[in-house]
Order: structure tokens, then C-alpha cells, then sequence
């Protein structure tokens, strides 16, 4: 633990202990104070100001110009894959995180643009039928930055994706996932179903990033949940007493960006569904956090559904 705090320590400081694993101090690469996390048992850092991360390899690639194989070599290991600790001889983490995946700039661009012809369609008649059905109201959708889709076709390439058959984005609601004030990935619950039926009932729009949708403030309990729509009913239903975490999928995990609310928090409630896949999947939230309790809906498969 020592040896990677020195590794990512700099002439502008020493990191410094923040509690449960995390220490915070100057940035390695910008130099941001204090505005870098670092989670020495498990080799992983993150600076909040310039938006790098990864594990020591990576920090030796970025700030030193090393190529990977030069990188490991000054680490004395033979092959640092991104989830792997920064140590051989540590024992790797079930709750090692990968870093968040930003989609490209032009992919952003149209993003934004469409999400907001999508907010001017809220207030719909099926959209707002969606919204009582989620436990929503108008209000509180607008609040969360929701949109309506009308259905809409796209060519891939005015995203940033390769050429190729024109891109249709779903008709029905659209949930954004944020970070750091950046679009990270945008989801479309499908209102036709027929389609649902046929291609799933969410639509991932093609080229966006990764890492699950956090909403809440550092510190307060966790509830945990697969779909993003359900995570952030959970929090207007709690009154933002919560960080609600939507994950899009039982078998995804957070991200290096999504820990601080995860470290921090003084419980975890595991409310992902009751179904083989949640269960599995709630196995290893258990496992990963001390702070972690299976909470499943009482009489349904999800918070949604009760």
C-alpha cells in the first residue's frame, strides 16, 4: 500500500488518509489539490479536476510517456490488466473498479440536442402515463433532467459512429446518465411493445459510455438497483434522503468515478431483483462492501413492480 502511495505521491504533496480505503491528495498529472482519489489497497486512482484514472501502469503511461511493456517492467510485474491491483503479491478485490468510458465529443454534441427536443416532448399524454406508472410526476421528470422520444432516425456518422445503416433512436421516455456535468450514456425506455417485445424494453443508445447512474450526495445510505428509471423514482420517494445507484444491468459494477458514494456511505441496501441473475449478482455486492444488505422488494420481483 506504502509503495503505490509513493508511486502516485508528487513534489505538490502527500496523499492523505479520508477513511474506509480512500485517500485524496494532489493530482499526479495536473496537479489539482486534493482533488485526487486514490485506493491504495486496490492500486486504483482517480482525479476528479482532469478526469484520469486507472492503476499504476496507467499512471506511468501517462505521466512518465512509458509504453505498457516499459511501464511493467519499471513496476517489476509481467502484465497489469486494468482490473488487477497495483501489487503481485495483493490479492485482487471483487470490488477492483474499471474507469468510466466518455463517448466521443460529437457523440455528446448530438446527445445534448436530442435530449433537449426530448424534454420539450414531457409533457405528452404518454409520456406523462409513462411517468405516473414509473411514480413520477411532471414535475419531479423535469426536475431529473427526463425526456420524451418521438422517434427519431439518425446517420451513425453526425454521432461520431462508424458508417454504416442509419441509427433509429425508440419512441418513449429517456433517462441521461451524468458525470461530472458530462453526458455519459443515454437510455430509452421503448413505448411500443411490440418492439419491446423484439429488441428489449430499453434501448441503449449506440456509442454512449459506460459506468452505472449515480444520483444523491456523498455520505448518505445507498440503495442499489438495475434499471435507472427505477433508481431515481427510489430517491424522489425517499426524498433525496439516499444515493440511488441504477446500474442498466444486474451484472454491471461501478465504476472508479461511482466509489466515493460507495466508500462513503454508512449502508448499502442491495435492491436488485428477485431473480436468479440478482441474486447472483447481489452475492458479490456482498462480498465486495461491508457496508452491504440484500433489501429486496417486499412481495415483487423489484421496487418497481411493489
Amino acid at each position: 500500500m506504502r509503495a503505490f502511495l509513493d508511486l502516485i505521491s508528487s513534489p505538490a504533496g502527500q496523499f492523505k488518509p479520508k477513511g474506509s480505503g480512500e485517500w485524496a491528495g494532489p493530482c499526479p498529472l495536473c496537479g489539482g489539490v486534493d482533488r485526487c482519489c486514490a485506493w491504495p489497497e486496490r492500486g486504483r486512482w482517480w482525479c476528479r479536476q482532469c478526469g484520469k484514472g486507472g492503476d499504476a501502469v496507467d499512471l506511468l503511461r501517462l505521466r512518465d510517456g512509458l509504453s505498457y511493456r516499459a511501464a511493467c517492467d519499471a513496476l517489476g510485474v509481467t502484465s497489469a490488466p486494468k482490473d488487477k491491483p497495483f501489487a503481485k503479491q495483493e490479492k485482487k478485490s471483487a470490488a477492483s473498479p474499471a474507469c468510466d468510458r466518455l463517448p466521443s465529443p460529437a457523440w455528446q454534441e448530438q446527445a445534448l440536442i436530442f435530449l433537449e427536443r426530448a424534454r420539450q416532448s414531457l409533457g405528452r399524454p404518454e409520456a406523462l402515463q409513462e411517468l405516473k406508472r414509473r411514480g413520477l410526476t411532471l414535475q419531479e421528470a423535469q426536475a431529473l433532467g427526463l425526456g420524451w422520444s418521438l422517434g427519431e432516425w439518425h446517420e451513425r456518422t453526425a454521432w461520431g459512429l462508424p458508417e454504416g445503416k442509419r441509427m433509429r433512436l425508440a419512441r418513449g421516455l429517456v433517462v441521461p446518465v451524468w458525470r461530472g456535468g458530462k453526458l455519459l450514456r443515454l437510455k430509452i425506455r421503448r413505448a411500443d411493445e411490440t418492439e419491446a417485445a423484439q429488441f428489449g424494453k430499453w434501448q441503449a443508445v449506440a456509442g454512449g459510455g459506460n459506468g452505472p447512474l449515480v444520483v444523491g450526495k456523498a455520505g448518505a445510505p445507498v440503495v442499489v438497483l438495475e434499471a435507472e428509471i427505477d433508481a431515481l423514482a427510489v430517491f424522489v420517494g425517499l426524498g433525496g434522503a439516499c444515493v440511488a445507484v441504477g446500474l442498466g444491468s444486474a451484472m454491471n459494477r461501478p465504476t472508479v468515478e461511482s466509489e466515493p458514494w460507495l466508500r462513503s456511505a454508512s449502508r448499502i441496501l442491495v435492491a436488485l431483483d428477485r431473480d436468479e441473475a440478482g441474486a447472483k449478482a447481489a452475492a458479490w455486492w456482498l462480498a465486495s462492501y461491508r457496508a452491504a444488505l440484500r433489501w429486496g422488494a417486499a412481495g415483487a420481483k423489484s421496487p418497481a413492480d411493489m
